[in-house]
């Protein structure tokens, strides 16, 4: 088996990097628009398509004062433009979600080539594609993939530079790939410390224009500091001119996560907190999610332990080594502690995706490295069996949680996406009555959430946008009774049936919509 692998990574490096790339990127679409799926009902991605489409329709901006969601302006002003070149159409929610997926794919295709060879390149380019939190990511409008992008631009900058020792305006342009990250999510300034840090105490070639002790101080730190500094401070003051918001994004955040919490539920102990580096390898939801998470962690840390000792010749391999334990610890010991007294909210695995995929990088590049002191240390035999085990169980766990199995089996793909636009189509040339389908009369709190959530999606996408401040301010229930005794809320068009009516309506539930006449 590993003369196979062997042989399997000498025909792959020997290929021309075009053949190689033109099958990946083939790959990729044909795998994206497998994994289509329908939009997400829970909240985020609905209320960010919302809002844009809302402003790009009226000319209004809602709410006057914007939350943290509008804030991210590096993900929302792309989404923005797609609408006004094509239309707020509910396909171009996809556009950014999916060439953000594509980029990830190729900048860790390109680093890995960079730390490795070709081999490695190609398993860093698929990997990312089948992991659960990207494909969840690359679906939807949610802003940790976007940021991961920024953050991936600016270490393939930084490499460009340690590779020809020229050009210092590399350095500008990767604080500015960072300042963009920082404009899709607040938690990417952990990865300007990484990158300040290593630059401040790492000789790098290049001029020097002081030092105090062991700190230097070069262009490279300056140009970086300046690129981010070009994002950040336009930012901030144009947020106060705009919107009179004092103290940039920062006071957005706080503003949400923070008020109005008890100060004495939040306080951790003195243990949990110096516990706290568990965090990104947490369980959180489903196995599906949390096991190959901790697998590319076990996995890639070790690999970068590895590289601290083995490779401290090579600014690629120490400059992504320092980058993510800088930016781990940050994660691990501030997100749970902004405020020192309280907690904001939980944090979940998929707000770890970069860190995520600096270790599935890790883990490709420096399997051999890995395999081989494991060798060193336990014997060849036990060595195959652990490994050849592990993988097969991830392998089956993958086969049957992996979410790309509700696409094939509830059949939640593109062509729910091409139904539902049909039928709205329908629903608009007849003005038709829309009815979401309700739990009950009497709901509990998650029923009403998940029945309100449900209302928003469909009025986000193909109801008047005329609504959507009154539907995100407090979703208006207009019910109705069929002869069965189902409720239905009447979201939007022509008359509310009346009872003993029979009207043809549209019907919309989750995932589906349908067209039926009702006896009501």
């Amino acid at each position: 088996m590993t003369d196979q692998a062997t042989d399997l990574r000498q025909k792959i490096n020997s290929l021309p990097e075009w053949k190689i790339l033109l099958g990946l990127c083939s790959f990729f679409f044909t795998w994206r628009l497998i994994a289509l799926e329908f939009f997400e009902k829970s909240g985020d991605a609905v209320w960010k398509w919302s809002f844009l489409r809302y402003f790009h329709e009226t000319g209004v901006w809602y709410p006057l004062l914007p939350d943290h969601h509008q804030g991210r302006w590096a993900q929302n002003l792309p989404v923005l433009g797609f609408m006004e070149i094509f239309g707020a159409q509910p396909w171009v929610y996809y556009i950014l979600p999916v060439l953000t997926g594509f980029g990830v794919s190729l900048l860790c295709y390109w680093l890995a080539g960079r730390l490795s060879d070709r081999f490695s390149a190609v398993l860093a380019f698929l990997t990312p594609m089948f992991f659960v939190y990207v494909v969840n990511e690359s679906n939807q409008l949610l802003p940790m993939l976007p940021a991961a992008f920024w953050v991936l631009v600016a270490t393939a900058l930084c490499f460009k530079y340690f590779d020809t020792e020229k050009h210092l305006g590399l350095f500008f342009l990767a604080g500015l790939a960072l300042g963009f990250s920082w404009g899709c999510k607040v938690t990417s300034a952990y990865w300007c410390v990484g990158f300040g840090l290593f630059f401040l105490f790492t000789d790098v070639p290049g001029r020097i224009l002081f030092r105090l002790g062991k700190i230097r101080v070069g262009w490279d730190v300056i140009l970086l500091t300046l690129g981010f500094f070009t994002v950040f401070i336009p930012e901030t003051l144009l947020l106060n001119h705009f919107f009179g918001v004092e103290g940039g994004r920062l006071s957005m955040l706080f503003t949400v996560h923070l008020d109005g919490q008890p100060m004495q539920e939040a306080l951790p102990s003195l243990l949990e907190y110096l516990l706290s580096f568990r965090l990104p390898l947490s369980f959180q939801g489903k196995g599906i999610n949390f096991l190959p998470k901790t697998i590319f962690f076990l996995t890639g840390i070790p690999v970068m332990l590895l590289w601290l000792k083995r490779r401290k010749d090579s600014l690629p391999h120490q400059f992504f080594v320092y980058t993510f334990f800088t930016a781990f610890l940050l994660h691990s010991y501030v997100i749970v502690g902004i405020d020192p007294l309280r907690y904001p909210e939980r944090p979940l695995g998929r707000y770890f995706i970069t860190l995520i995929l600096f270790a599935i990088i890790a883990m490709v590049t420096g399997w051999p490295e890995l395999t081989a002191f494991l060798k060193s240390k336990i014997g060849g035999g036990k060595l195959y069996t652990v490994l050849t085990r592990s993988w097969v169980t991830l392998c089956f766990l993958f086969l049957i949680g992996h979410p790309i199995n509700e696409t094939f089996f509830h059949n939640n793909n593109l062509s729910r996406i091409v139904r539902a636009e049909k039928s709205m189509r329908v629903v608009k040339d007849g003005d038709l009555p829309v009815l979401a389908v309700l739990h009950n009369d009497h709901q509990t709190f998650e029923e009403r959430d998940t029945d309100q959530k449900m209302a928003r999606l469909w009025l986000a996408f193909w109801g008047p946008s005329g609504k959507i401040p009154q539907f995100f301010t407090q979703t208006p229930l207009f019910l109705v009774h069929d002869s069965g005794g189902n409720a239905y809320n009447n979201l939007w068009g022509g008359t509310i049936p009346a009872p003993g009516e029979k009207r043809k309506c549209a019907v919309v539930s989750e995932l589906e919509i349908r067209i039926a006449e009702m006896q009501f």
